[in-house]
């Protein structure tokens, strides 16, 4: 048999506590998923501020000189091109850069410097520098020119080529360069630059 007891209305009915236990625990549980989006967060931005330095030493790595670009730059230089100066006297690629330097013409009114950047273009496109996607060649630039109070002065427009996963400047691999030095007839030491980066 249940003893039942009964309410008295004249005693105060008594109120049940609300746990207090779980409102802390909850609060504190969010606490601590915060923290740990804060800590992930915190991660994430230094990995990419990381990846975005190596990324950056990577495409600045060491340029080394190159003595088979040596020995291309001086066969490139003895190329015959179809430009005459005088009449039946045709100009080898190194004649061609100092005679445009001097703003001079062919013989048959074509100017100097256009038939110099388009015999460097043909000579490039048929090389072993070639780039493209089965090439280990990413980029190569070629560049012609003398130097003013310590700065470059472009003798004709860069002749570049690029892969296209990235811009000239930005090897990914090895980068190699060679400088050949020319004599212009007044003296002024003009300079070829070819630079190539390669897998």
């Amino acid at each position: 048999m249940k003893l039942m007891r009964c309410w008295n209305e004249t005693e105060p009915f008594e109120k049940v506590p609300k746990p207090r236990k779980t409102k802390m625990k909850n609060k504190k549980a969010q606490e601590e998923m915060v923290g740990f989006v804060l800590i992930v967060v915190i991660v994430v931005i230094i990995s990419v501020i990381l990846l975005g330095i190596s990324l950056r030493s990577n495409s600045t790595s060491s340029v080394e000189e190159s003595e088979e670009l040596n020995s291309f730059l001086s066969s490139v230089a003895q190329i015959t091109s179809d430009c005459e100066k005088p009449k039946n006297d045709f100009l080898v690629i190194g004649d061609l850069v100092k005679k445009c330097y001097d703003k001079q013409v062919c013989s048959d009114d074509r100017i100097i410097c256009d038939v110099l950047s388009s015999t460097l273009r043909n000579v490039l496109r048929n090389s072993t520098y070639v780039v493209g996607d089965e090439s280990p060649n990413q980029y190569y630039d070629l560049k012609i020119f003398y130097e003013n109070n310590g700065e470059r002065v472009q003798v004709i427009e860069d002749i570049s080529e690029t892969s296209r996963r990235l811009e000239v400047g930005n090897c990914l691999g090895n980068k190699i360069y060679k400088e050949k030095e020319f004599t212009a007839f007044d003296r002024e030491r003009l300079f070829m630059r070819f630079e190539v980066c390669y897998v």
